[in-house]
């Protein structure tokens, strides 16, 4: 934590150069990067965090994952924990391994790693599940991912749920997966409050809770949690676990298929194909079906064919209507999403 606010320091310190009394100099972007570079070239820790941040995200230069790493990798090997951890999020996130130093980057982020720092440990730990920039070890990565965990990293604590769940590197344990999320969804994690309104939902791993399920659904949904979206609208859509009400049904899930959720647009077109809590508008069906079909959601291109199969009878509509509703109720994708979903997206 220490080091992070000395990072924040040094780069406010840095954005706030070559402008006075608010206003800014003419060419200042400009001259600040150039500012950030000699600094970063002289060794200082946070302006080569600086520099190496600009190339992984395009900001004012061409984006370079080898520059960047190269600036991450020098701030590393003075022994900066931030820059271990933006090493490890190069290998991750970028989802290729830089050509040059690859086995210097490592290890650099196994020291840092080793000496504590839980958010280099959580995505060292990813590296190894996923084998990205090391060979893929199940058990290794468990290692890693429950040492962040343990310090309290919610994000790890919601990875060692999903590795519990599913038997990733430990062995399969519900109760213990409940516990991991119920510990990262505390702490605010969206993805833990979204599976641990699944394990409640259905009751593994913890007595089954309806409403300790739509709690944390809505805890995640309010976060702009799309799969706990979804997840609400369809709750409300069905009517099985909560009644049934199609105004909060419709409110959910369109915020969920306008993220691109393709279970939520399939279920908004039938929504609009029935007119539930909606004027019945086959048009607006069509649009979202198309948008899920795009995604190859096969209850989508099957709900396309049989519309244009049923010529609008009504009797058929309806048929139609209470088939894609069992279908979207009782399709899964979730499980194959979950450890990609974890993957660190900034740090």
């Amino acid at each position: 934590m220490r080091s992070q606010i000395v990072l924040l320091s040094c780069l406010l310190a840095i954005s706030h150069a070559g402008s006075a009394h608010g206003v800014e100099a003419p060419l200042s972007r400009h001259n600040r990067h150039e500012t950030v570079r000699r600094l970063a070239e002289q060794g200082v820790i946070g302006a080569q965090l600086k520099i190496g941040m600009m190339y992984l995200r395009g900001a004012g230069v061409i984006p370079d994952y080898n520059e960047a790493a190269a600036w991450f990798r020098k701030a590393a090997k003075q022994g900066s924990a931030s820059a271990g951890t933006a090493l490890a999020h190069v290998y991750l996130f970028v989802g290729k391994r830089p050509v040059q130093d690859g086995a210097e980057d490592i290890d650099l982020i196994r020291k840092i790693a080793e000496h504590g720092d839980a958010a280099t440990q959580w995505r060292f730990g990813m590296m190894h599940l996923l084998g990205k920039g090391v060979a893929q070890n199940d058990a290794v990565g468990a290692l890693w991912v429950r040492k962040s965990a343990q310090q309290g990293d919610i994000n790890a604590a919601a990875a060692l749920a999903g590795m519990y769940l599913w038997g990733k590197g430990v062995d399969q344990d519900d109760t213990k997966a409940a516990v991991w999320f119920h510990i990262a969804a505390e702490g605010g994690n969206v993805l833990a409050q979204t599976f641990l309104a699944s394990l409640y939902g259905v009751g593994k791993g913890v007595a089954r809770d309806v409403d300790q399920a739509i709690f944390w659904l809505e805890k995640a949904a309010e976060q702009g949690a799309g799969l706990a979206q979804r997840a609400l609208g369809l709750v409300y859509f069905i009517g099985k676990d909560a009644p049934r009400d199609d105004m909060k049904a419709h409110y959910w899930l369109r915020r969920a298929a306008e993220q691109g959720d393709a279970k939520a647009q399939t279920a908004l077109g039938v929504m609009y194909l029935g007119g539930h809590g909606l004027v019945q508008d086959n048009d607006q069906a069509i649009v979202w079906f198309k948008k899920a079909a795009a995604q190859d959601f096969a209850i989508a291109r099957t709900a396309l064919a049989m519309m244009r199969a049923i010529n609008n009878n009504a009797t058929e509509r309806d048929q139609l209507i209470s088939a894609l509703k069992e279908a979207i109720e009782t399709s899964n994708d979730e499980p194959k999403k979950l450890l990609d979903s974890m993957l660190p997206r900034n740090f």
